[in-house]
């Protein structure tokens, strides 16, 4: 990996930090252990456990779909899900 491409990641990363810890380990987990602050981490968390059980049920299916049988645009649905 070049300098470059590790700054790009470095950086932000570095400021975030700095951000987050710059007023003192203390007042970060003040602001972390607020209501907004857990209820927001809930939330996310319920979403991605959500949105992961959601994937999964569509990635076998679609999985199954194109192991299993040939239909007119077979290959631009195989392609589609590729893509990404």
């Amino acid at each position: 990996m070049t300098l470059a491409r590790r700054a790009v990641v470095a950086l932000p990363l570095a400021a975030v930090v700095e951000r987050g810890f710059g007023a003192g380990l203390a007042e970060f987990w003040k602001q972390a252990s607020s209501p907004t602050a857990v209820e927001a981490l809930r939330l996310t968390l319920l979403m991605a456990a959500i949105m992961t059980a959601v994937n999964a049920v569509f990635g076998i299916v679609t999985a199954y779909v194109l192991a299993r049988y040939d239909f007119p645009g077979r290959g631009l649905f195989n392609g589609l899900v590729d893509l990404p």
